[in-house]
């Protein structure tokens, strides 16, 4: 597993060692070592979770073996978790994400895998779980964190890297755009040959609408937990990869903090199970897709 000088590379290496998503990741956080959580989830399983060592967790049924696994965790503030692991052994690529919420003693779950789905290889599949934690003395919170309209019609830019962002369009409570955006700006210079290639790449931005099946759900006020899966283009084509992010986030402080469970396309569909975070801004400038029909589904 790399350690800590390749999670944290120098930004001015000439060839970066991290991808889109993981430059600006913060610290992970390993202030749950030592402690112990019983989880009562809503598919009728109660699962102990032990966070043995900084990475090194145990989990299972109680009255079970307990598995072993190494987790990632990040702190979106002081009473919110985002834990990621990979299960060993699976008989699928097999990714376990919770948050958790110790203002309200809850917890939800993403069950993740790949290759469950025959006909499109590389599609991560998700389960959304909901649960409470068990806390000692304190009867067990019947309340839930549920899934929200409150995004809609919002788009956050986030930027991961100082190549890569992203705005995410929260068109309705089901799905995900990313906006086309407008031409790419060339310096006053640019030849007859550059404005072309700029204005042909800006029309297949514009044939092609990146629209994909999405979850939001309120973890409490300014907290939201989402994510999506990149479904409509493995599903047209099974040889690309279907990869799923999840996030949990603020909208005051416009931070987040997710993981990406995937296959990379370019490597020869090498696993990939990491986490990273970003800072954003909300960015509801008028859009080309804001009125266009889905050229993949109805509603």
């Amino acid at each position: 597993m790399p350690g800590p000088k390749d999670r944290f590379p120098n930004p001015f290496l000439p060839k970066a060692p991290w991808n889109g998503l993981e430059q600006y990741r913060e610290p992970l956080c390993y202030e749950l070592k030592g402690q112990a959580f019983q989880l009562v989830m809503d598919n009728g399983h109660a699962y102990a979770l032990h966070f043995l060592s900084e990475e090194m967790i145990a989990w299972g049924e109680p009255g079970k073996a307990l598995r072993w696994d190494t987790s990632e965790c990040l702190k979106l503030d002081d009473v919110t978790y985002f834990v990621n692991w990979a299960v060993f052994g699976a008989p699928l690529r097999t990714c376990l994400t919770l948050v958790l919420d110790l203002k309200a003693d809850l917890v939800t779950a993403v069950y993740a895998q790949i290759g469950a789905v025959k006909t499109c290889p590389y599609l991560v599949t998700n389960e959304i779980i909901f649960g409470a934690i068990k806390t000692p003395g304190k009867p067990l919170n019947t309340m839930r964190h549920a899934y929200t309209p409150d995004l809609v019609g919002r788009n956050i830019f986030w930027r991961y890297s100082s190549n890569f962002g992203i705005t995410h369009a929260f068109i309705t409570e089901h799905f995900l755009r990313v906006p086309i955006g407008q031409p790419r700006e060339l310096p006053p210079d640019a030849t007859p040959e550059e404005i072309a290639e700029r204005d042909k790449e800006y029309e297949r931005r514009k044939q092609h609408l990146f629209e994909i099946p999405a979850f939001y759900i309120k973890i409490r006020e300014d907290v939201y937990f989402f994510g999506f899966i990149e479904e409509t283009e493995c599903r047209l084509d099974p040889t690309l990869c279907g990869n799923s992010l999840i996030m949990v986030m603020d909208t005051n402080k416009i931070h987040d903090v997710g993981r990406c469970f995937a296959s990379d396309y370019e490597n020869h569909y090498a696993p990939q199970n990491f986490v990273f975070s970003a800072f954003g801004a909300f960015h509801d400038t008028p859009d080309l897709i804001d009125g266009m029909p889905s050229p993949y589904r109805i509603f």
